[in-house]
């Protein structure tokens, strides 16, 4: 319950956030791999994005391709020129995405394959370069982006 109340609360925050400029790179699915529904996470981050500007969470949509499975965890990373640091985050799952399972063309993609990561502690104001892991057993699917932080 703690969760999902901070989670709504990311969500009203969101809605007076600064805008700044925020892009994210298409997922690595692993190195040099090609796609295969068994090797990977389907996955995507969609908050924050050029609308939004940096929210203070991060929210996307993940899952196993071959079995929809939800991932398991999830580690985030930033760094600039000077430090690179991990985030101390919790992550929720299980969020409603039917936009996704409509759009898929896995074989298994649940209607609940939304995610958001809140922090326990800040991310510094600055421009950083943002990576957000998922996990699935031990193979992670990396999602590469530029934040700005007031």
């Amino acid at each position: 319950m703690k969760h999902a109340i901070a989670v709504l609360a990311f969500f009203l925050v969101a809605a007076t956030a600064p805008r700044s400029q925020v892009t994210w790179a298409t997922p690595v699915y692993g190195w040099g791999s090609d796609w295969c529904q068994n090797c990977h996470t389907a996955m995507n981050v969609d908050i924050p994005n050029s609308g939004t500007g940096w929210t203070s969470y991060l929210a996307g949509w993940g899952f196993w391709c071959a079995t929809g499975e939800l991932p398991q965890r999830a580690d985030v990373y930033y760094q600039n020129a000077t430090t690179f640091q991990l985030a101390d985050t919790y992550l929720t799952l299980h969020l409603s995405r039917p936009d996704v399972q409509a759009a898929s063309s896995c074989p298994s993609t649940p209607s609940d394959t939304g995610w958001a990561i809140g922090f326990n502690t800040a991310v510094p104001s600055g421009t950083w370069t943002m990576s957000v892991v998922l996990w699935h057993g031990n193979v992670s699917t990396t999602q590469t982006g530029t934040v700005v932080v007031p």
